[in-house]
């Protein structure tokens, strides 16, 4: 038996990057998604709300949970949770303390999938940030204290085994917050090259490269995530699409071919009332993969993960930001800049002057292999699928 143990609304977006269609027919009714959203992140979680999946079951108190987990260990002499909450409040510590109680084997997804640097790789940038957050953002500096205190309360809880799934390199993995007398390390792929894998073959067709697709992000349009921890960055939202809009039509002029804008995923569904009406606006749930593989190249807004879908189709893409970013958001620039350093491509100042040489339209194969198997997947497990690497570790 496998739980996801989610601490967010698990919409559709979380049931196509976890694949659960693909693991339902893999487990049939041996698996289920437990939404504790109204348990732990309630209170201070402000993200989008989106309509959660029918397939999610959803707890509204940590007693109505641990009578569900209680009946559910009864009739399975194995139980595997994939745990993706954190340990950030008395409530979330009680849950990690029932999974111990209960004997549950745990499963942990550990790895970023895309580059993440730090910032604060220095001592003088770590006090720096630290006190930037404790003077002018003390609720989000109360939510890392909080995360720092309960998670030294966890690792006194020792499970018996931790089995660590990870994407690419070993070298790469998040920190792991779960105490375990056994870790086990396993191969398993990235959610966009999971995806990837699952519909290659039903959707291959021929490569026209007639358009440029654009990858977006959900701010300024909508809450990004950063709302929760009362970090909003104050953008100009007008001047943000006007710019965004007059780029991508220079763009579309520039090359002799139209752009197709792809909304970030998580909020896929919505309209953004900002976009211009001449970009075409693909909503489709497998667009990354559907449409970069037939384009010619790609602008992403930001480090955003699905630039693993240019990597995985060997497609160019240039990097953008604008004024805005470099005035209030040095973090965004400075996760951007990185991975387009890895990724040996080009960015590109969407209020400056146009050229078309500015614009990344060659890939570095070799910078993208090492991205590929440092973030995205491993050789050992190229020929199995994400739903039939569970199963055998649950066998």
């Amino acid at each position: 038996m496998i739980i996801i143990l989610f601490p967010y609304r698990f919409n559709n977006y979380y049931f196509k990057k976890y694949q659960i269609k693909e693991l339902k027919k893999k487990f049939k009714n041996k698996i289920e998604v437990h939404d504790i959203f109204n348990i732990i992140s309630k209170n201070w979680y402000k993200g989008h709300k989106t309509k959660r999946s029918k397939f999610a079951i959803i707890f509204n108190s940590i007693f109505q949970w641990e009578n569900h987990i209680k009946e559910i260990i009864k009739k399975n002499n194995k139980v595997f949770v994939i745990n993706t909450i954190s340990s950030n409040s008395i409530k979330s510590l009680y849950i990690h303390y029932l999974l111990y109680k209960y004997n549950a084997k745990i499963i942990k997804l550990n790895s970023p999938e895309v580059h993440a640097p730090s910032q604060s790789n220095t001592l003088y940038l770590k006090i720096l940030s630290f006190f930037k957050i404790l003077f002018f953002n003390f609720p989000r500096f109360l939510f890392l204290f909080r995360n720092f205190f309960y998670s030294k309360l966890l690792y006194f809880l020792k499970f018996d085994e931790v089995f660590i799934l990870f994407s690419g390199s070993k070298k790469f993995l998040l920190t792991l917050n779960i105490n375990s007398k056994k870790k086990f390390y396993i191969d398993y792929h990235s959610s966009d090259f999971a995806n990837f894998l699952s519909g290659k073959k039903k959707h291959e067709f021929k490569n026209k490269k007639d358009f440029i697709v654009f990858l977006d992000i959900k701010a300024p349009a909508f809450p990004g995530d950063d709302v929760s921890l009362n970090d909003k960055i104050i953008y100009d939202v007008k001047k943000w699409y006007n710019d965004l809009n007059n780029f991508l039509d220079k763009v579309q002029k520039l090359f002799c071919k139209k752009v197709i804008i792809i909304p970030h995923p998580s909020v896929r569904k919505f309209k953004n009332i900002y976009y211009d009406k001449k970009f075409v606006v693909s909503k489709n749930p497998d667009a990354s993969n559907l449409l970069i593989q037939n384009c010619k190249f790609v602008i992403a807004n930001g480090a955003t993960t699905a630039v693993s879908y240019c990597v995985i189709h060997e497609k160019p893409v240039t990097f953008m930001y604008n004024n805005q970013v470099i005035k209030n958001n040095p973090t965004m620039l400075f996760e951007t800049t990185s991975l387009c350093k890895i990724l040996s491509s080009k960015t590109i100042n969407i209020n400056n002057r146009l050229d078309k040489k500015k614009f990344c339209l060659k890939i570095n194969k070799k910078k993208y292999l090492e991205y590929k198997y440092n973030y995205l997947t491993s050789k050992k497990i190229q020929n199995l699928k994400n739903s039939e690497i569970l199963k055998r570790l649950v066998s």
